[in-house]
């Protein structure tokens, strides 16, 4: 039994209720903060190191600027280096580094359960396909490096898709 009356008791239920959503907010609110500034890091990473805004095509590149996106590429995989997979991002830098002046990388896919890696992007001439393709076919930590023969002969406009497994 109660003994106070109706309305105050309507009024520290008004209260409680008050005090909570005032508390509930302020969690939601601290651990929206805490997770904005788990992300800081790589924010500051990837806008210290990301390309340049302006992308041109293909058959219009330039080759500095080429390299220059490389080198930028580059130094982003070194800063993300320590919140990645070891032996998956080595593996993917070696494919990287293969890439030749007439060659962009557009699309890369990695299959850890297949173990499986698949670069797409352009190519200026269809010697250049076949190039990367040799390049990676030495590499010993790449095999069944294929490449589909239309890209080679040149029939798909200089678009191309290499897919090799990688070596555990």
């Amino acid at each position: 039994m109660n003994l106070l009356p109706p309305d105050a008791q309507k009024k520290i239920r008004r209260d409680i209720r008050a005090r909570f959503l005032l508390a509930f907010s302020l969690v939601l609110l601290t651990s929206a903060l805490l997770s904005a500034l788990a992300l800081v890091p790589a924010e500051v990473a990837l806008a210290f190191f990301s390309p340049p805004a302006t992308r041109t095509t293909p058959q219009t590149a330039d080759v500095s600027q080429d390299a220059a996106i490389i080198k930028q590429t580059k130094g982003l995989v070194a800063v993300m280096q320590p919140f990645t997979a070891t032996t998956s991002l080595d593996n993917l830098v070696a494919a990287l580094s293969q890439v030749g002046v007439g060659i962009t990388v557009s699309d890369i896919s990695y299959s850890v359960s297949g173990h499986s890696l698949t670069l797409a992007g352009h190519a200026q001439t269809p010697s250049d396909v076949n190039t990367f393709r040799q390049n990676l076919q030495s590499d010993l930590r790449f095999t069944n490096v294929s490449v589909p023969v239309s890209a080679l002969l040149g029939s798909q406009a200089g678009d191309y898709t290499i897919t090799m497994k990688v070596a555990q």
